[in-house]
């Protein structure tokens, strides 16, 4: 879907038409090893209705404000909040560039 999506977007932003899409996978550790792997036409066709169709349910969550899904159908978005162990986290790691970029 993601690999569609891009294709989509190029295509309407810089009137480029993609004819294929390859994934390149490399081991981050010796040796290395890279393996290519193109997603075939069907599967993009396959994926193009897949965004379609979500792109559909989002616009209908946007006007309507009910998002589907295991939420029951919520009404609009909820709030997520980090966890105090996160947050924590994350001050400290902040905390650790500024000594390290500003001494």
């Amino acid at each position: 879907m993601q690999a569609q999506l891009i294709s989509h977007a190029l295509e309407l932003s810089a009137g480029v038409r993609l004819t294929n899409f390859a994934l390149v996978f490399v081991e981050k550790k010796p040796p290395f090893e890279v393996a290519v792997r193109e997603i075939t036409p069907a599967d993009m066709d396959e994926a193009a209705k897949d965004n379609r169709a979500a792109l559909r349910a989002f616009a209908i969550g946007l006007e309507k404000g009910r998002w589907p899904g295991k939420g029951g159908g919520m009404q609009d978005a909820k709030f997520l909040s980090r966890s105090n162990f996160n947050r924590d986290l994350a001050s400290n790691r902040r905390a650790q560039l500024e000594r390290n970029i500003f001494g």
